[in-house]
């Protein structure tokens, strides 16, 4: 099904004047709003990338599948975004984003999954893991052994499909409520109280590139599928990611906050990086 882009992505970059780009994987890996393409590692021929159609809240999208290589790390398929932004936060690097991505992670694979990599080297641990452990505190997103919010019961499930957004403010304290945070399906699931690395232009902070579902040494579920990505360089608010909701087989929905600003907001550019 062919997804249509709605004003709402443009309108938050009207807010905010932030920047921003999306994906929506029909069938490329072109950028809606100037066809710029997600790089690739490993090979579409061996099996590792495929676009495929499956269903998400009844409506058939079609989705990238990423097939994990099980003796080969080199080879795994994980994608390359460029970071089109100027340097936030006062650092030489991107210190302030958010990314927002519509997944379904299979169950079966390593212990851990990688959603990102700062690295480009991929020599170094990913920045950003769903731990599937079943422990009491442990099936959440996060990262240096915080996984879930006491007393939070929300996770992350395999099999299923979910929209994943991280938000980074390297310029708050580490355990601040607009630092290192996840969200599951438009409600916040983690705040990394002791992220290791952290600070501005440090271990999370975005130089010309980001890495999506790699890792260093395999801790990467047998399948990644993602319908949606949204990069934006700056952190969304709770509300602003709790507008966006769950998963959709259609674009990402604009924040219900901001839907009297739709009309003539496509018509608005991202900054870019001068």
């Amino acid at each position: 099904m062919k997804k249509i882009m709605t004003g709402g992505l443009f309108v938050l970059a009207a807010v905010s004047q932030a920047g921003t780009m999306t994906w929506n994987f029909d069938d490329n890996l072109a950028s809606m709003e100037d066809g710029s393409l997600l790089g690739q590692n490993g090979s579409a021929a061996s099996g590792a990338y495929e676009f495929v159609d499956d269903m998400i809240n009844g409506q058939t999208a079609r989705v990238l599948k990423l097939t994990r290589n099980q003796v080969d790390n080199a080879a795994n398929p994980w994608l390359n975004m460029s970071n089109p932004f100027a340097p936030n936060g006062g650092g030489t690097m991107l210190n302030q984003y958010s990314i927002v991505m519509d997944v379904k992670v299979s169950s079966d694979g390593d212990r851990y999954n990688s959603f990102m990599q700062t690295d480009l080297t991929n020599t170094s641990d990913g920045d950003a893991f769903w731990d599937s452990s079943t422990s009491v505190d442990r099936g959440g997103i996060g990262i240096s052994g915080d996984y879930s919010d006491a007393g939070n019961p929300l996770r992350f499930s395999g099999d299923v499909w979910h929209r994943v957004v991280l938000t980074m403010d390297l310029t708050q304290p580490a355990g601040n409520s607009s630092g290192w945070q996840a969200f599951v399906d438009g409600a916040l699931q983690n705040v990394v109280q002791s992220p290791s690395g952290y600070g501005v232009d440090g271990r999370y902070a975005i130089g010309s590139a980001l890495l999506l579902f790699a890792d260093d040494d395999n801790e990467i579920k047998n399948m990644n599928f993602i319908n949606n990505l949204q990069f934006v360089d700056r952190a969304l608010s709770a509300n602003e990611v709790a507008d966006l909701g769950g998963p959709t087989a259609g674009a990402v929905p604009e924040p219900a906050s901001m839907g009297l600003l739709a009309l003539g907001a496509a018509a608005l550019l991202r900054r870019r990086k001068a």
